[in-house]
């Protein structure tokens, strides 16, 4: 078999499994509002596309080459508020060493968002999206806030549920730097 006709098999496959749904394709998202959306991955790295608080768009796989600490929360929950000034403490602390702090809301909409943001002075980087769609890039979260440590290639390497300490995640990053 020449390669011609093996590089057409393998297009003619793949066009056949996107068509067909075997791939799932990710939805577009409106860029007037926040949102987020699973993307397909290999190899156990998670990866969803996004439109933040600012409204810019992009993808989890952005952050790739940095630790990334996924604070899955919500407004309306009272040990997400306990958490958020640890947040502020790793954001300031390690920003400049490759490691960002993500805030994953699953409010039911976005609307109390911004100004919990403001209230909170959250300066790290804020995404929204149901629980559901967080459920179909990290699995099973049976409660919030549950946080998602993410090595520099992606791949989640600690999940912490509930409330936890300061000296907890810098154990986990101080190991991953």
């Amino acid at each position: 078999m020449s390669v011609a006709t093996i590089v057409s098999l393998c297009l003619c496959a793949a066009v056949m499994q996107v068509s067909c749904g075997i791939v799932k394709q990710p939805k577009p998202l409106d860029q007037s509002q926040p949102g987020f959306a699973a993307l397909p991955t290999e190899d156990g790295v998670v990866d969803y596309q996004f439109v933040d608080i600012n409204l810019l768009a992009g993808k989890l796989s952005d952050y790739r080459g940095k630790i990334v600490i996924l604070d899955v929360w919500a407004t309306w929950c009272p040990d997400c508020h306990e958490e958020i000034p640890r947040y502020r403490e790793l954001h300031a602390r390690y920003k400049d060493r490759d490691v960002a702090v993500i805030g994953l809301s699953v409010d039911e909409t976005w609307d109390p968002v911004p100004k919990f943001a403001e209230e909170y002075f959250i300066g790290y980087d804020l995404h929204w999206g149901s629980r559901d769609e967080a459920v179909e890039v990290f699995g099973p979260i049976t409660e919030i806030p549950t946080t998602f440590i993410l090595d520099k290639t992606g791949h989640v390497v600690e999940k912490l549920v509930g409330n936890h300490s300061a000296e907890e995640y810098v154990a986990v990053i101080e190991k991953l730097l």
